[in-house]
């Protein structure tokens, strides 16, 4: 696994790249890591399928920016009033 670190809007992110063989070709597998004292932990993951040169910064960034919305969408449904 390939583990980079990435800025967006002042939030530094822990980023890890696998390469994996899907039934629909090679893809990519992008993961959003959690830094411990002796290990890394998986907060969130997408799966791309990839051509021949693929942008991994921009993998990253739509990875955090689905990550970001997915924390949006679960804040909003947790503070939902139901009747």
């Amino acid at each position: 696994m390939i583990i980079k670190n990435i800025t967006i809007d002042n939030e530094s992110y822990l980023i890890g790249f696998e390469n994996i063989n899907s039934s629909h070709g090679k893809a990519i597998k992008c993961y959003i890591l959690k830094k411990f004292l002796f290990w890394k932990s998986i907060v969130y993951s997408d799966i791309y399928i990839i051509g021949l040169n693929p942008d991994y910064k921009q993998i990253a960034i739509d990875t955090i920016l689905d990550y970001k919305r997915k924390c949006e969408q679960q804040d909003k449904l947790l503070n939902e009033v139901w009747d």
